[in-house]
């Protein structure tokens, strides 16, 4: 009867071994065919001094579309320098009017061994009345000139900005 007992006993261990072994090899949640811009990085700084994008521009585009679905038609990604802060630019147009641009800029942050995040939060820059507002390094502005027979009369810019993030997770494998 003692032997049963320590067999019995042996074969417990050993079935709490390999459940022990199972759990501490659970896979973790599924991230692969998805952008997650909370856990993975945009881009990379490359030694030179570039930036390289990691995340395809169609990813991006959807990724931010689901947060301001009516962004329009993004033409454009790039890196740019704002008032000393590092941003990923997204440059769209309106379907109904290519004539009405808005900027939308993501802040972005580097870590030590050069992968680039989004943070959260978002600026807009929209011309009204101006045609041409466009984020520089000096934030949102108007770059039109004043009309000749009214030299005072210069366009203005809509700024917002949101503490929202801006990019939400999405299929990556749609591009």
């Amino acid at each position: 009867m003692q032997n049963m007992t320590r067999i019995f006993a042996l074969i417990l261990l050993l079935g709490a071994a390999q459940l022990q072994a199972q759990t501490e090899k659970a896979p973790l949640p599924k991230t692969a065919g998805y952008f997650d811009p909370a856990r993975q990085p945009i881009g990379r700084q490359q030694s030179d001094g570039s930036f390289l994008l990691t995340v395809s521009e169609a990813a991006l585009s959807r990724s931010l579309k689901q947060v301001i679905p009516d962004v329009g038609i993004i033409q454009k990604v790039v890196k740019q320098k704002i008032r000393e802060q590092e941003f990923l630019v997204f440059e769209s147009r309106r379907p109904d009017s290519l004539a009405h641009v808005l900027y939308i800029a993501i802040p972005i942050r580097r870590t030590r061994d050069g992968q680039v995040f989004a943070d959260a939060g978002y600026q807009t820059c929209s011309g009204a009345p101006c045609s041409n507002c466009k984020f520089s390094a000096d934030g949102c502005v108007c770059e039109e000139q004043a009309p000749a027979d009214n030299p005072t009369q210069i366009g203005r810019c809509n700024h917002s900005i949101s503490t929202q993030p801006a990019l939400a997770r999405v299929p990556d494998n749609k591009d």
